[in-house]
């Protein structure tokens, strides 16, 4: 290492010059350290700690850690790294024992026992000079992290001292969009009383190589897969009628979340579902253990293969059938019945023994790598870890488990003792492969690590990150392996796409002076954006279709939901009536933040006002910057229709009618009838939606079809009215004349009240007046219908205001 080197308790470690840049940023001001895992964030913490402890000598430094195991090894690197006394207490530890004269210098603790020891006034803030979060993104909600902050708050506002705060993070928020990332990142930071600072690492860092196997399912698996899925919502539905639930899960049945889910389910909801009968909690009780057994069977129909699920399925049937009594043992029958009639007997003896997902990782283990190298697997639950342990010493590898340590009341938790053991083994070499659930995910430190598989499904964008900073040796590599059914795993473009938005927001944030990352609002902000989304584009390409699909439908809603989280107040929309007052067009404009637009003008006021709203969401989405709403609420945004027929999303004139009114207006000046809409949709998994369009009645119909499958219905509507305009303006009813008749009226002067009867009176007399001086411009909806004349306000009943 090379750079600056630091002072104190550290005089003899170097820094790298980006290192010594980003402590004296931490010397100033609190700060959370954005950086990659590997790139020394804890020794840029262990220097700041030495030289608070330098200036403060009698107050402590308090280092937070998520567990136990990072505990420990972050205490192991301050008494490498510095010369300071370091006393490390954990919920390993019989009780916390430390006292205001103790010769500790620094303390290394889990939140939990920080947040007790204030809580018990062990602790009061004056005796600290610094905090360290590590793993800071943690740092909201009910979190321990979060928990202690409120009281630093508190503390703080009362005008009394508090300590330094610092936070160390490889990933610390990570959001839909690039203004969801950024608003997520800002109340961080508000909670870390901190500004975001990170630094260009690549000179020192090469990201691990990144491979991907997406893998198609045997037949046999697919089967046994899509049958499952109808039954746990059949599951799910039974609990929420009997009131042990208030709504269905959001989880994916065969992933470890919904194991925990259907425990919890098993063991406390069931018997507090008090308006239930005991006969009947028993047997939901019995129903739940259901949705656990078909849990596990699709981790291990995932993960291991359809042979292994199967042979899972019969016997914990055989068991639960056994244990229940006359009435539940018929409806377990019924219960299980679709999936235990799939395969015959002659059907199970040729059922694969091994997965897709399974074959794949031998190949990789076998065929591409030597001796050389240390592979962490990662697996879904304890379940997959010693059934795959089992496998690879099958395949003459040697393996180890690492799972958490609770659970212990059922024998499932791995002791703290034995999780530090296995860990210093695979350190040290003595065995070759590390099979961890996502435990081992953050902070654990193997240097000689080169290889890290997922084998499970990649959550979200922080355990993608997080797992692949695992790989820490040179030329390490990444893989990813997954079945192309498995609907619990997440697209993995869309995880580098969010990680990309998130490297993007911490860059924003970074350059922003600390005066400008406080309030709670981006319009400070703005300028930076711009200057950053211009550079680099993350839209509209890729931008989410269902928020454009919410763009679309309820405008005002999302607009009013993206200015309150990014500006932190709702927009200002004024809408102003132009023209004659008898026919009055309608301009909305928008001040939303930094933001100033005009929409384009409309016959109605609603409509105006919706278009405003959307041009100004299209703005705001060719940044990313939208924010969508949370997945339970999109329904509601969905159903809130704010106008009936909503207008393009392309930027077009402001003259240009919407395709279905330009085609309804040349049907009506062209002698025909209104046109008629016909739709199809053929499913295929997605949704795809085809319109046709025939018109005439005293001519021939005829029938135009959207060029392409379309993703909406209204999509495809436009799509095949721009191909019937297209016909009909070639058959005689130009574009030259259509503009004409959108911009000249005529006032016709009648004897007697438009009616029926006299609408070819009108209709002539109209003609006549048509090229009349005193011609004016008249709203798109004012037509003579089949039927008879519309009369517009403030005109007189026997004159007629005709769209000619």
């Amino acid at each position: 290492e090379s750079g600056a080197s630091g002072a104190g308790a550290c005089a003899g470690v170097v820094l790298r010059d980006y290192q010594a840049d980003l402590l004296a940023q931490c010397l100033r001001e609190n700060t959370v350290v954005s950086l990659d895992t590997s790139t020394g964030k804890t020794l840029i913490a262990i220097h700041l700690a030495s030289r608070l402890h330098d200036e403060f000598p009698d107050k402590k430094v308090v280092f937070l850690s998520q567990n136990v195991q990072l505990a420990q090894q972050q205490a192991a690197e301050f008494e490498r790294f510095s010369t300071m006394r370091v006393g490390c207490f954990t919920g390993e530890t019989s009780g916390f024992c430390w006292r205001r004269d103790a010769l500790d210098d620094t303390l290394i603790l889990t939140a939990q026992i920080f947040l007790n020891a204030l809580s018990t006034a062990v602790f009061i803030w004056h005796d600290v000079s610094l905090l360290i979060f590590d793993e800071c993104h943690h740092a909201n909600k009910r979190h321990p992290y979060n928990e202690i902050l409120k009281q630093y708050h508190t503390v703080k506002s009362n005008n009394l001292p508090v300590p330094r705060t610092m936070g160390l993070t490889a990933g610390l928020a990570s959001g839909r969009t690039l203004g969801e990332t950024l608003v997520q990142m800002q109340k961080l930071c508000r909670n870390l009383d901190a500004v975001v600072r990170s630094a260009d690492t690549s000179p020192y860092f090469q990201m691990p190589k990144e491979e991907v196997y997406a893998l198609d399912m045997d037949t046999q698996s697919a089967l046994l897969y899509t049958t499952l899925f109808p039954i746990f919502r059949q599951l799910e539905r039974m609990f929420l009628e009997n009131n042990v639930i208030s709504g269905l899960p959001d989880l994916q049945p065969g992933s470890a979340e919904y194991g925990h889910w259907s425990k919890a389910l098993a063991k406390k909801e069931v018997s507090r579902a008090a308006s239930c009968a005991s006969n009947v909690r028993l047997q939901l009780q019995l129903l739940a253990q259901c949705l656990r057994v078909f849990n596990r069977c699709l981790i291990i129909l995932d993960e291991i293969s359809v042979a292994a699920a199967w042979k899972h399925l019969r016997e914990k049937y055989a068991a639960l059938t056994e244990a229940a009594g006359p009435d539940m043992q018929e409806k377990l029958t019924v219960l299980f019945l679709p999936v235990l009639r799939l395969f015959t007997d002659a059907d199970v003896a040729a059922l694969p023994v091994r997965s897709a997902k399974l074959l794949k990782l031998r190949e990789v283990i076998t065929g591409e790598y030597g001796k050389e190298w240390k592979l962490i697997l990662f697996v879904k639950t304890r379940l997959s870890v010693e059934m795959l342990a089992e496998e690879l010493k099958g395949m003459k590898f040697t393996a180890q488990g690492f799972t958490g340590h609770g659970g212990k009341g059922d024998g499932t938790g791995m002791p703290i003792k034995r999780q530090r053991q296995v860990r210093m083994d695979f350190a040290k070499g003595k065995f070759d492969i590390m099979i961890a659930t996502s435990v081992a995910e953050e902070g654990l430190n193997i240097s000689l690590c080169n290889l890290v598989i997922r084998y499970d499904a990649i959550p979200h964008t922080l355990s993608y990150i997080q797992s692949r900073g695992r790989a820490r040796k040179k030329d390490s590599k990444f893989i990813v392996i997954y079945h192309n059914n498995n609907r619990e795993h997440v697209n993995f473009d869309e995880l580098r796409r969010k990680e990309r938005c998130m490297r993007l927001a911490v860059r924003i944030l970074t350059e922003a002076p600390q005066s400008l990352q406080s309030p709670r609002s981006l319009t400070p902000l703005w300028d930076v954006i711009i200057r950053y989304t211009d550079a680099e584009r993350l839209a509209p390409d890729q931008t989410d279709p269902a928020l454009m699909d919410l763009i679309r439908d309820a405008p005002k809603d999302m607009l009013l939901r993206t200015c309150e989280q990014l500006f932190g107040a709702v927009p200002q929309l004024e809408v102003t009536k132009k023209g004659p007052e008898h026919a009055p067009i309608f301009e909305c404009q928008i001040t939303a933040g930094p933001l100033h637009l005009v929409g384009k003008p409309d016959l109605k006021a609603s409509r105006a006002e919706a278009l405003a709203c959307q041009e100004t969401l299209t703005q705001l989405a060719q940044r990313d910057l939208l924010i969508p709403p949370e997945s339970k609420d999109k329904p509601a945004y969905l159903e809130k229709r704010y106008t009936s027929t909503s207008p393009p999303l392309e930027d077009q004139p402001a003259t240009e009618m919407h395709p279905k009114s330009l085609l309804q207006h040349l049907c009506q000046s062209s002698g025909y009838p209104n046109p008629a809409y016909d739709y199809s949709v053929t499913t295929d998994g997605s949704f795809t939606v085809t319109v046709t369009l025939r018109f005439g009645i005293s001519s021939p119909p005829m029938e135009f079809t959207s060029a392409t499958p379309c993703r909406t219905r209204k999509d495809a509507e436009k799509d095949a009215a721009r191909a019937a305009c297209a016909e009909l303006r070639r058959r005689g009813t130009t574009a030259e004349q259509s503009a004409v008749a959108t911009e000249n009226t005529a006032v016709a002067d009648a004897t007697a009240p438009l009616s029926t009867q006299n609408t070819s009176g009108v209709v002539a007399a109209a003609e006549a007046a048509a090229g009349a001086a005193d011609a004016f411009c008249v709203l798109r909806d004012a037509v003579v219908t089949p039927g008879g004349a519309k009369k517009l306000r403030g005109v007189p009943a026997n004159y007629c205001v005709l769209l000619f």
